[in-house]
This record gives structure tokens, C-alpha cells and sequence, in this order.
């Protein structure tokens, strides 16, 4: 079924096309006449067929709408002079930079420059500009398992609170705990340091946690870890610290340990010194230096080979060499030590028991920063585990160091 449009429109026009057809009638009054009588006929049948489309067209509009009442009657407005626009238009909003919000991710942290809270005397690392690292390779490491999140200054975001260690230093390596959040342009910084490893007290960092009121809890101890046990209750503390007044303040637990008791006297002894045999050879390979790499270190190895010459199995040999600036030995990469430590500025690596006559090679890889002049690192073999070696038993030797 069409619709009232479609059909209106269609009667109007077929009544348009018939009235404009003219008829051949011959000259004359009548004809005259009854071409009159048809133009007026025409004129009246125009007016109608404009009429039909004005009316059709509102119809057909609130038909559209879906409209069911009826149409008010169409009327022709006066034209009104349309008002002159007044006052200005109006301004947008102003637009401002997107500064970065919301937590720091670690990515970004890696990302950034920062200035860092300064370091213990004869560290060697720098405090301005640096550039945090997740590995061996730069000059200070951002740990990967010290790092934790809380919301220290009360903002309302967390803010990440993390180890950063001195990697110029010699072992055990200088250690900050440092809170890091944005500054006004959204970039990372440095908030604060909570806690700093200090050899001179002596002091160093065995955990931390932040909790979620914001105090962030700082374990310490004044004796460094040997063969992977950690110190007892004894030489153990636990420190709570709090973000007041624009620094980290300690606000629960000591403040130090007590003193050491002092030694007893040694006595006289009237025995005469056991004599002890040799019980090791030694030997080691030069270490040269390459040219510096993408990160500006230098690297070089030596394989120190310790051979039992006494007769009985030795179940406690150690091989021990300096772990200081500026020929830095890298930790993790150790050949024939499945077990290895450091502390009081020395590395002792543990190559396990050698029976009479048998032979061990250790891999030992340093690094440094600038070149220099031919020189020799001591090394030595001997029993004994990481608090003292056993008199007697201790064969000396020394590295050569070159540059290529």
C-alpha cells in the first residue's frame, strides 16, 4: 500500500501533466474563447497542485517522526530579521601538558636519570646523573629482588622503595635503601634514602619491607654474611622508619649495637710451634685487558690452578684474593667455585675437597674502568674457612695484569 505521500503527490502531478496537454481545435472566437477558459482552468489547477505538495510535505515529515496526532495547519511566517549575534564566543579549555601520574614502574625507573642521596666515603660511585643498571656492566644496580612498593609520603600512591648498590666499591658492596617518586614534571627522583650500609659503624642491610601504613621496616646486622647463613638474634636489628619533615626518620627499634666485649689478654705460651709442611702449589695465567666495551669497562680473566701436594684429603681449601678498586672482581662469573663468598674487602672461593696429588683450576674474571700500568694482584691458597686460615697451611702467589 503506498503511502498518503506517494499518493497525493502522484494524483497532483497526473492532474499537472493532463491540464498542460493542449488540444488541436481549428482558429477562431470559440477557439479563442475556450483557449481562455482553459488558462484559467490551468491557473487553478497549478494552485491546487502547489498546494497538494506544501500540505503533502509537513504529512510526510511527522509521519516520519512517528507522530500520531494530526498536524497543526501549515501557515506562511512573517520573515523576521534575523538577531545580530551578541557578546564574544565563548573560549575553550585552556590545554595543559598530560603530566605522567600514578606509580612509578620499575621500567621507567631503569629509564630515568636520577640524583642519588650521597654514598659512604671511598665508594667510588657517583650521586648525580646516574643511570641505574639490572646487571654487572655500570655503576649502579638497582636489585631486583630488594624492591618493593608503599605509600611513604601518604599521597595516596605508592611509591617505589628499592636497594641501590655501589658497584665501585669493593666488597661488601656499599647499599642504599631509597624511596623514589615523581617531581612536579612527572619525572623519577629520589624522595629520600631510609637506610645506608656503613662499614665504619660496622652496619649493613640484611632485608627491609615497605608496609602498607608507609613505615618501611630495615633488618641490619654488624656481622657480614658467610657461606649464604645469616647472622643470629645477637647481631640482628630491626628498624622502622617514616618520611617526616622532607627526610626518613628512624621512629622504632635501636639505633645501634652494643659494643664488642673487649678481647682477653693473650697469654704466654712456653710450646714450641708445630712445624706444617707445604701443602699446595700455585699457579696463574696473566690478566690482560681489552679495550673498553659499549658500557666503558674493561674485562680480563686469569685461571689460578692449586694442586695437593701433602698426603692426607683436605676437605677446607680455600683460594683467596683482594675484592677492591679498581680491578673489581665479578662475582657471578666464577668457574670451579661452587661455592664462593667475600667480606672485610677479600673473596674466597671454595673449590671443595682435593685428595693427595689431585689438581683444581679456578676462573676468576675481572673488570675496571681505565687502563694503567702493568701491576700484580696477590692470590693465595690455604685452609681455612672465611673467618681465619689455618696457620701454616698457606701458599702465596700473585696475578700479572696487562693491557692490550
Amino acid at each position: 500500500m503506498p503511502e498518503p505521500r506517494e499518493t497525493r503527490l502522484s494524483g497532483a502531478f497526473e492532474a499537472y501533466r493532463t491540464l498542460t496537454l493542449d488540444a488541436v481545435v481549428p482558429a477562431g472566437p470559440d477557439a479563442v474563447r475556450r483557449t481562455v477558459r482553459r488558462r484559467q482552468r490551468r491557473r487553478v489547477a497549478t494552485v491546487a497542485v502547489v498546494v497538494a505538495v506544501a500540505v503533502a510535505a509537513p504529512v510526510a515529515a511527522w509521519a516520519a517522526l512517528g507522530r500520531q496526532s494530526t498536524p497543526a495547519p501549515v501557515t506562511s511566517p512573517a520573515p523576521t530579521a534575523s538577531p545580530a549575534p551578541t557578546g564574544s564566543p565563548s573560549a575553550g579549555p585552556s590545554a595543559s601538558p598530560s603530566t605522567p601520574a600514578g606509580r612509578i614502574e620499575r621500567a621507567e625507573l631503569l629509564a630515568a636519570t636520577v640524583d642519588l642521596p650521597a654514598w659512604p666515603a671511598g665508594a667510588g660511585c657517583r650521586t648525580r646523573g646516574v643511570r641505574l643498571v639490572e646487571r654487572t656492566g655500570g655503576d649502579v644496580l638497582l636489585s631486583n629482588a630488594a624492591y618493593a612498593y608503599g605509600d611513604v609520603d601518604g599521597d595516596g600512591v605508592p611509591e617505589p622503595v628499592a636497594v641501590v648498590r655501589c658497584l665501585r666499591g669493593g666488597s661488601p658492596y656499599p647499599e642504599q635503601v631509597v624511596a623514589f617518586d615523581r617531581a612536579a614534571d612527572g619525572t623519577p627522583v629520589a624522595l629520600g634514602r631510609v637506610f645506608r650500609s656503613d662499614p665504619r659503624r660496622p652496619e649493613w642491610l640484611v632485608a627491609f619491607d615497605a608496609r602498607p601504613d608507609g613505615a618501611v621496616r630495615v633488618d641490619v646486622t654488624d656481622r657480614v654474611e658467610a657461606d649464604d647463613t645469616e647472622p643470629n638474634a645477637a647481631h640482628r636489628q630491626t628498624r622502622i622508619y617514616r618520611w617526616r619533615d622532607g627526610r626518613f626518620t628512624q621512629t622504632g627499634g635501636p639505633t645501634a649495637f652494643p659494643a664488642e666485649p673487649s678481647p682477653p689478654a693473650p697469654t704466654t705460651s712456653t710450646s714450641k710451634p708445630i712445624p706444617v709442611s707445604p701443602l699446595f702449589t700455585l699457579t696463574t695465567t696473566p690478566v690482560v685487558y681489552g679495550p673498553p666495551d659499549a658500557d666503558g669497562w674493561r674485562r680480563g680473566m686469569t685461571t689460578v690452578t692449586v694442586t695437593n701436594v701433602g698426603p692426607d684429603r683436605l676437605t677446607d681449601v680455600r683460594v683467596t684474593l683482594p675484592d677492591s678498586d679498581p680491578d673489581i672482581h665479578e662475582h657471578s662469573l666464577v668457574d670451579g667455585c661452587p661455592t664462593a663468598s667475600g667480606g672485610g674487602g677479600a673473596f674466597y672461593c671454595h673449590p671443595g675437597p682435593l685428595d693427595p696429588g689431585e689438581r683444581i683450576t679456578v676462573g676468576l674474571h675481572f673488570m675496571r674502568r681505565t687502563a694503567g700500568s702493568d701491576h700484580q694482584i696477590p692470590v693465595s691458597v690455604e685452609r681455612g674457612d672465611d673467618n681465619a686460615a689455618v696457620p701454616g697451611t698457606t701458599t702465596r702467589g700473585s696475578i700479572t695484569v696487562t693491557f692490550e
